[in-house]
């Protein structure tokens, strides 16, 4: 359960500007969905919606310490494959077994057409200890 409220970050979402800058990267703002549950005790499996890359699904691997901890995801895309990790923090469930998720991260590396990715970013949402599922929103920039 305590894993489970990890599942989270990702990537991308909705909107998709796109700025280049003096030394010729590409700095694309995005907007993520990401709704997953827990496939064991540590391991989250999520759909999501990234501004830039589309629908995909992916893993996420959790380390729990205390109320928070931090994850590492690989996340699939059609023409891309996109991996990432964070830290998170879990909020005390209300009596539905209802917690805000919030947390940051950063993609370290991709395939394909995210090949050459960093980004940063932050995301808000839920996780339900009762059944082990989240529900959250990233937003941030990838630089290429």
């Amino acid at each position: 359960m305590r894993s489970a409220l990890l599942a989270i970050i990702a990537i991308a979402g909705l909107s998709v500007p796109v700025i280049a800058s003096a030394a010729g990267k590409r700095h694309v703002h995005f907007t993520t969905k990401v709704v997953g549950a827990e496939i064991s005790a540590d391991q989250s499996a999520y759909k999501i919606h990234d501004s830039h890359f589309g629908n995909g699904a992916g893993v996420q691997t959790v380390k729990v310490k205390g109320s928070g901890g931090s994850d590492t995801e690989i996340s699939y895309y059609r023409n891309a494959t996109t991996r990432s990790k964070g830290t998170f923090t879990l909020g005390t469930p209300d009596a539905n077994g209802i917690a805000t998720l919030t947390g940051s991260g950063h993609d370290v590396s991709g395939t394909g057409k995210a090949a050459g990715l960093k980004s940063t970013y932050t995301y808000t949402g839920t996780f339900n200890t009762k059944t082990g599922m989240f529900n959250v929103t990233l937003t941030g920039t990838y630089t290429f």
